[in-house]
C-alpha cells in the first residue's frame, strides 16, 4: 500500500487512509525537510538549519536521537529514513508528496499559459 506525505495545509503522513504519528513538531519538520525534495540526501547541517533555523542549534547526537525516534514512528508507514554518511534520505516517490504534485501542476499550468 502507498504512503503519502502531505505538507500543504495540515501536515500528515498517511498510509492506507490512516494518519501515522511522527512525534510532534520536530518530527514533522524533519519529515518535511527530508520529503521536499523527495528521495534526496540531506546533510546534517542542512537538516538542523531547516528544523531549528541554525546548523549549530543541535548536536549530532541529539539529531541522531530525533532520527532514531522518527524511524520507529515511521515504521508502520513503510517509510524508512536511510542514513547516507553524511546525511539522511527519505526514499519516497515524488507523486506521494503533495507539495511536489502541486509544483508539477503549477509548472504545467505555466507552460500552457506560455503557449496561449
Amino acid at each position: 500500500m502507498a504512503t503519502y506525505v502531505r505538507l500543504l495545509g495540515l501536515f500528515e503522513v498517511v498510509r492506507d487512509g490512516r494518519q501515522v504519528e511522527v512525534g510532534g513538531p520536530v518530527g514533522m519538520a524533519i519529515v518535511a525537510a527530508l520529503a521536499y525534495p523527495p528521495d534526496t540526501k540531506v546533510l546534517p547541517d542542512q537538516l538542523t538549519t531547516a528544523v531549528w533555523a541554525a546548523s549549530d542549534a543541535v548536536t549530532a547526537d541529539n539529531l541522531y536521537r530525533h532520527i532514531t525516534r522518527l524511524r520507529h514512528a515511521l515504521a508502520p508507514s513503510g517509510l524508512g529514513i536511510v542514513g547516507h554518511r553524511p546525511g539522511y534520505r527519505l526514499p519516497i516517490q515524488p507523486d506521494r508528496v503533495d507539495a511536489i504534485q502541486f509544483d508539477e501542476l503549477l509548472r504545467a499550468a505555466e507552460t500552457r499559459a506560455d503557449f496561449h
